[in-house]
């Protein structure tokens, strides 16, 4: 628990009904307890049954709401580089009254360490704001824990797209669609959160907890959503491109392989009409069994040697004659 004055230490659920009692402001931030613990310090805060449930439960996705008694925000946040691992969702859900501001948090947030460093920074003779201005300060930590997860699959597509001007590995199209999937996800829940957002921004002044000053921390929150979600939209594009261009560079080698079977099958072709007929005329061998049969048997040794030979030989020519050898090659 952190009060106005700087005091900052851990608190009991006695201690916070006690400054609850008094008329000075306060940050709780609870991490990582059971619903038992969560529920007295709710008793503690004399929050209502509906704010018990979202924070103990938060939402399925971003979203910032009021309502009677308060305003109730839950953002998503990412800690790491580590795309491949940001599927699983962490989010902090925050509570913000006239009295108090709370956070609660199931693992440890990395966010509001930045934010509380910050604020620290800022730290004037009054002592430490903890209304809306913290709040928007968290906030805009928790937008920012995405820059360098944006930035590092950034790199790896440009990794990507090298790899492919020499061929490109067929791990590379799971990669690229696990990419698509996480930027995806994270353009759409910052679409959902910036809409909650214009439509509290007219009523703005008159939510609890709100001052006259929200309006500034709130329009350079939305504007800081935005650019957020207009990176990931731009980086998303570069990875539709590296995969259409994966998916081309794969059908030109399929092309090569279609070519190549198809200068087999039709040398092949006479063959296959040999061997069908005796398959379907299979009384012929049976009847003449001193002759016929060994006469195919014969055929049958020689003919698929001399096709081989002179497969080797046609498909030799004519790679040179086509230039399928060059069509392997990677682009310069």
């Amino acid at each position: 628990m952190v009060d106005a004055e700087g005091h900052d230490g851990v608190a009991t659920p006695d201690d916070v009904a006690r400054h609850f009692s008094t008329d000075t402001s306060f940050w709780l931030d609870l991490e990582a307890l059971g619903n038992e613990d969560l529920s007295d310090f709710c008793r503690a805060l004399q929050l209502p049954a509906e704010l018990v449930d979202i924070v103990a439960h938060g939402r399925p996705r971003s979203w910032f709401a009021p309502t009677e008694t308060a305003v109730v925000v839950s953002l998503r946040w990412v800690t790491g580089t580590d795309w491949r691992a940001s599927h699983g969702a962490s989010y902090l859900n925050m509570v913000l009254t006239d009295r108090f501001l709370l956070t609660v948090h199931a693992t440890a947030c990395e966010p509001l360490g930045r934010a509380l460093r910050s604020i620290d920074a800022r730290q004037d003779q009054d002592g430490r704001e903890l209304g809306p201005h913290l709040l928007f300060l968290i906030l805009d930590s928790l937008i920012d824990s995405f820059k360098p997860l944006l930035l590092a699959i950034d790199d790896r597509l440009g990794e990507v797209q090298l790899e492919m001007l020499q061929g490109g590995a067929p791990e590379v199209h799971d990669e690229l669609v696990n990419m698509l999937g996480v930027l995806t996800d994270g353009i759409q829940e910052f679409g959902w959160y910036s809409h909650d957002l214009e439509d509290i921004a007219a009523d703005l002044d008159g939510l609890p907890g709100m001052r006259p000053d929200s309006h500034a921390h709130l329009e350079q929150h939305r504007k800081r959503v935005t650019r957020m979600k207009e990176n990931a939209r731009e980086i998303r594009e570069e990875a539709k491109d590296a995969l259409s261009h994966y998916s081309a560079s794969v059908a030109g080698r399929q092309a090569v392989v279609i070519n190549g079977l198809t200068i087999v099958a039709t040398v092949f072709l006479p063959l296959s009409f040999i061997t069908g007929y005796f398959g379907m005329n299979f009384t012929i061998l049976t009847s003449h069994a001193q002759t016929t049969l060994w006469s195919f048997i014969l055929l049958a040794v020689l003919v698929p040697l001399g096709s081989v030979a002179l497969s080797l030989s046609l498909i030799h020519r004519m790679v040179r004659r086509l230039g399928l050898n060059r069509l392997s090659e990677p682009p310069p």
